[in-house]
């Protein structure tokens, strides 16, 4: 991996613990294992060996040729198995026929996996300047994102993925890109304050980018504005008088909220 990025990464990341539910099995098959929390993070890590294994598979190395010999049958199959036990991997059945579409299209040999690596390299490089701001060059995006650090805010990089590329494609100006950010932080903010749940967060942000496109593809920061406004119910965007009321009667000084609260004080 290091000598396919070509730098010295940047730093480090916790994945998270995965919390899993063995399911018994038959003594000649596979014993599986459900995955309660961490589905998507090991589906993302085994879309990028499989993509890996077909980097390597191409190069005139052997010791790539073996290396990814060894990642397909040692992290991606069951070599001897057949049916849904071949996959290591294997999403629920809402998310199966995706996956697998993705999986075909890896094992394609006509497929360009070398655009395909480099299209993750760039995210992850998107990723890595939110995560670790202080690699950011532009002085506006590095203060918003030590500032979702320091709100916590973590589930909209899904959607801010989308929109560095964006940005990083000439799409979208550093005004715009400020503009969105500006619009999240108030969300976030507002529903903290108010009191709403954060449990809608994630689905909120997996879908938003393909809703702020389909509403307006132009526009990505109009788009935002409207369908945040537009959500109700658990997805809502306090309005300003519910904002109001509940930074004067709300309780915010919580031990485990003390850096939201200070950074909220010092803006």
């Amino acid at each position: 991996m290091k000598r396919l990025y070509k730098d010295e990464i940047q730093g480090t990341y916790f994945l998270g613990s995965l919390v899993t539910q063995s399911i018994p099995g038959s003594a000649d098959g596979i014993c599986p294992f459900l995955i309660i929390d961490g589905q998507q993070r090991l589906t993302t890590l085994t879309i990028i060996l499989a993509t890996l294994k077909e980097y390597l598979q191409k190069s005139k190395n052997q010791e790539d040729k073996e290396l990814a010999a060894e990642l397909y049958e040692s992290y991606l199959v069951n070599k001897f198995k057949k049916g849904d036990d071949f996959y290591k991997i294997l999403p629920t059945q809402d998310d199966r026929e995706v996956y697998q579409t993705i999986k075909k299209k890896i094992d394609n040999p006509d497929c360009k996996t070398q655009d395909e690596i480099h299209n993750i390299i760039k995210f992850s490089k998107y990723y890595q300047c939110m995560v670790f701001e202080d690699i950011e060059e532009q002085d506006i995006l590095k203060k918003y994102f030590k500032r979702f650090k320091k709100l916590a805010f973590s589930t909209c990089h899904i959607f801010l993925l989308n929109i560095y590329h964006e940005y990083h494609e000439k799409r979208l100006s550093l005004e715009q890109f400020k503009q969105i950010l500006i619009y999240l932080e108030s969300y976030f903010v507002r529903r903290w304050l108010v009191g709403i749940s954060t449990k809608s967060l994630g689905k909120v942000f997996d879908n938003l980018y393909k809703e702020v496109k389909q509403e307006n593809p132009d526009d990505l920061v109009e788009g935002l504005r409207r369908v945040l406004s537009n959500y109700d119910k658990t997805k809502n965007w306090p309005e300003n008088d519910d904002f109001y009321q509940s930074f004067i009667t709300q309780t915010v000084y919580k031990k485990s909220d003390t850096a939201r609260v200070k950074l909220i004080l010092e803006s």
